[in-house]
């Protein structure tokens, strides 16, 4: 099966951009180029920590140990040593995929793959580094291809690779999408390990969850042939931030309202430092003095903006317990197409993730709700079809829960309007044909693969 890709992702996949290019341009042995690097590791550092617009070169200066001058001399201004610190920063994440893997059993594939990715994927600075990524794709909206280029296409590529070659793979399900799959279980994952604290319940170990990961996705190739269900999903409808804002902190004063709504649009284009107070009064047509009113200050706003509509969003309803799982899916996918589609939303998603390191609290509630969409509903459900005990059950209601809370977060942060194989449509179908999968070799669960992590 030859892979689709869109015109600009094939562009970037080639390995033609303009980024890899001048990672690859790079001299090495001169003390000019040592001193370049050691400006941009120290720039690197400082826009994790702060974002662009609260980096100074002077801060740059105390981390690098140079004078300003020096860094004039490599760099023409604050732009260009941004672009060299993400273009480090990709060199730094980027991962390397041993093509003897496909000579492996798809157990063995898929177990090695997943180990070799949650290294990375679990350390800190990688979400750091995502999180700048977000922040900053207002300012460059050019990140969020460079960013899919360098990480998760290959992977993606890689996967989808060994799945059309395994015995001539001519499954109905696009190998990039189910391989898209495969990324985001492991994405969610890592991201409820980063949580930390933030994380109700323990996590399954990483072990654990690697083995039941692949035990999964190998017997899902193994029976993909023969599968014919159909899973259709209902065109949805789009909602408005008032109608959005109303439901959730109803009865709301109409002053209030109007500056709710002026700071989701403000917030979301212009990010927490940039935005004023000023600039909410002039779009919600009400005075600076009414503003400090009902908000004491841009803090307290932008808390309880994020409280407001995070609560919402926990008060979904499930659907019906009594659905078949077939229906249950169906219905779980209008809700996630809500969360996932919605413009303004994803805008502001973009916004609360990006300015994770100012405000810890909204930004994991947030992370946390999408890593455990539709837990408790769609947990019961599969314990009770399945039969399964609450030890068996935990790391496969993990999986999928990670798979579309990650699937939500991928809609959120990046632009996916050219990805044929990131979509509602087919994540739920996917979902609903590994639990197909999953019925058939209930016999064999859970899953002793002797796996163990270096």
């Amino acid at each position: 099966m030859e892979a689709r890709l869109p015109e600009r992702y094939a562009k970037l996949a080639d390995g033609r951009s303009s980024s890899r290019k001048l990672l690859n341009s790079v001299p090495s042995g001169s003390s000019a180029v040592k001193k370049r690097i050691t400006i941009t590791e120290a720039a690197s550092e400082c826009f994790l920590r702060l974002g662009y617009a609260e980096t100074s070169l002077e801060e740059i200066v105390a981390e690098s140990g140079v004078v300003k001058q020096t860094i004039y001399n490599y760099f023409s201004n604050k732009d260009d040593l941004f672009k060299a610190a993400i273009e480090h920063l990709l060199h730094a994440t980027r991962s390397e995929f041993d093509s003897n893997w496909y000579q492996l059993p798809p157990e063995k594939f898929f177990a090695t793959l997943a180990e070799h990715q949650l290294r990375t994927l679990a350390q800190k600075r990688t979400t750091d580094f995502l999180r700048l990524l977000v922040k900053e794709c207002r300012r460059y909206p050019e990140l969020q291809h460079i960013y899919a280029e360098s990480i998760p296409m290959p992977f993606v590529n890689f996967v989808a690779g060994y799945i059309e070659r395994k015995q001539a793979y001519s499954g109905e399900i696009d190998a990039h999408a189910l391989a898209w799959c495969f990324r985001a279980a492991l994405t969610g994952y890592a991201t409820l390990l980063n949580l930390g604290a933030l994380v109700a319940a323990p996590l399954p170990s990483p072990v654990r969850f690697i083995q039941v990961l692949s035990f999964l996705f190998a017997k899902f190739l193994e029976l993909e042939k023969n599968r014919s269900s159909e899973l259709e999903t209902k065109e949805r409808k789009f909602f408005g931030i008032e109608e959005f804002l109303v439901s959730a902190e109803a009865p709301l004063a109409s002053k209030r309202l109007s500056i709710l709504v002026a700071a989701v649009k403000v917030f979301s284009e212009k990010g927490y430092a940039e935005s004023s107070m000023d600039e909410v009064a002039l779009r919600a047509s009400v005075s600076k003095q009414t503003v400090y009113k009902h908000f004491g200050n841009k803090n307290q706003l932008y808390i309880s903006l994020a409280d407001s509509l995070i609560a919402k969003l926990q008060d979904s309803t499930l659907p019906d317990q009594s659905l078949s799982m077939l229906e249950y899916i169906q219905q779980l996918a209008g809700l996630l197409s809500e969360q996932s589609e919605e413009p303004w939303l994803r805008e502001y998603f973009r916004c609360v993730f990006g300015e994770s390191q100012v405000f810890p609290l909204p930004s994991g509630r947030l992370l946390l709700y999408l890593m455990h969409f539709g837990h408790a509903g769609l947990g019961a459900k599969i314990k009770e079809t399945y039969k399964l005990s609450d030890s068996e059950s935990e790391p496969l209601i993990l999986i999928l829960r990670c798979i579309i809370g990650a699937f939500v977060l991928f809609s959120q942060i990046y632009v996916l309007g050219d990805n044929p194989y990131l979509n509602q449509k087919s994540l739920l179908k996917i979902i609903y044909a590994l639990l197909e999968s999953f019925e058939k070799v209930r016999p064999d669960y859970p899953p002793d693969t002797g796996i163990q992590l270096k």
